[in-house]
């Protein structure tokens, strides 16, 4: 697992790399244990078997969270929940097994921990690029803003400037930076969270309209 770390720098890389590898190792042993020491029904009651596949498993979510703890990145923090979700989690089905079911409560462990870590960061990114978001005159000239947008200006003529005609130019930038955090936010975390990062996130936008 430090080989793992140490040349795959990149959370997600490594999270899918040490998920293979602890779940093959899991399945390997699991296999020998059988072979060697019981049956296939046996197996599914073996203290010591499922003791050693829970120690496989922790090591690959201690090494998987100290990653997760470092990462300060959002968008990084929910690919890392997706990738965990729709790639990893697919064991589910397998769940049953002694080898997958230790390996799922870890996975399981990693989610939650992500999860955390994805409200925290949001917060800080809610403080510091929404709430002390302080515009300039330019940004609230709207009417210059809505025609450099659709392509017009004051005196009537047309502007071809591609800058000023892309599709968030007359977004008032604390609501496009919130959109796109939620947007994040919907893939990762739960509705009940997520329906509180948006009041907190909408009412300065609000209060700054004002």
């Amino acid at each position: 697992m430090k080989i793992l770390v140490s040349s795959l720098p990149s959370l997600d890389a490594f999270a899918r790399a040490a998920s293979r590898f602890t779940l093959h190792l899991c399945q390997m042993e699991s296999t020998l244990y059988k072979h060697f020491f019981c049956t296939e029904e046996d197996v599914k009651d073996s203290p010591a078997l499922v003791s050693l596949l829970d120690s496989f498993c922790n090591v690959f979510y201690e090494e998987l969270r100290s990653k997760v703890l470092q990462e300060a990145d959002l968008g990084t923090l929910v690919y890392l929940v997706d990738i965990l979700q729709t790639e990893v989690m697919t064991v589910d089905a397998q769940r049953k097994r002694v080898e997958t079911a230790s390996f799922a409560s870890a996975s399981s462990r990693v989610i939650a921990d992500s999860q955390e870590r994805i409200i925290y960061r949001s917060q800080i990114y809610i403080q510091e690029d929404i709430k002390n978001f302080v515009p300039t005159n330019a940004q609230l000239d709207y009417p210059k803003i809505i025609l450099d947008a659709t392509g017009g200006s004051k005196n009537g003529s047309k502007t071809s400037d591609p800058k000023s005609r892309s599709l968030h130019a007359k977004w008032y930038p604390p609501l496009e930076k919130t959109l796109k955090l939620l947007s994040m936010l919907y893939r990762c975390i739960d509705s009940e969270v997520r329906a509180r990062q948006s009041q907190v996130s909408i009412f300065p936008i609000v209060r700054n309209d004002r």
